[in-house]
């Protein structure tokens, strides 16, 4: 009796550190996939970014039509050709949704045009309205914008980039209040508007 007690106890025991190793392996791989998709990101926003500057090597001129709209970016010209003289693309494997939007995955991606000036709060855009108020010597330039990103894989791509989370400064900015939107700055803009 003694000794299938002890078998029990032992069993338990087991199970214990079982069920302990498994919630740390668990925990473990969680934190790889986060990284993947974190590092998935910032390739594929880079990715986009280079597209840009092809673009503008290949052809010398903005992607844009027009300056007016604010924050117009007609990333289709990414992917087909518009008779822009110059044009090499496509310069991006992305699926069009309209004349801005294009399709990366699970993600939305289009361009903005906005200054480097640090952003209002977390919801501003960054859009064209910076730019146009801009003093002349100021920069304005395209950002990169990726919509449907979940929270913390935002927060962990501002840290991976700029090295702190933050929402209105650096390279990397998060607009919290928009569809888990995400930009990234590029290449600036060749004409300011």
């Amino acid at each position: 009796m003694n000794k299938g007690a002890m078998f029990g106890l032992d069993a338990r025991i087991a199970l214990a550190i079982f069920g302990s190793l498994s919630v740390i392996s668990g925990a473990a791989l969680y934190s790889a996939i986060q990284n993947a998709n974190v590092t998935s990101l910032i390739a594929n926003m880079n990715e986009m970014s280079k597209a840009i500057e092809h673009y503008h090597l290949d052809t010398g001129v903005d992607i844009t039509e027009s300056k007016a709209v604010l924050g117009a970016g007609y990333t289709y010209k990414l992917i087909e050709n518009t008779g822009v003289a110059g044009w090499k693309g496509p310069y991006i494997a992305y699926d069009k949704l309209s004349n801005d939007h294009l399709q990366n995955g699970s993600y939305v991606v289009y361009l903005r045009i906005g200054s480097d000036e640090t952003w209002e709060h977390p919801g501003d855009d960054g859009g064209a309205h910076h730019c146009t108020n801009m003093a002349s010597t100021s920069t304005c330039y395209y950002w990169v914008l990726f919509k449907n990103v979940p929270e913390n894989v935002r927060a962990l791509v501002d840290i991976q980039v700029d090295g702190v989370a933050s929402p209105t400064t650096g390279l990397v900015r998060d607009t919290t209040q928009y569809n888990g939107e995400l930009y990234l700055r590029s290449m600036p803009v060749l004409v300011k508007p």
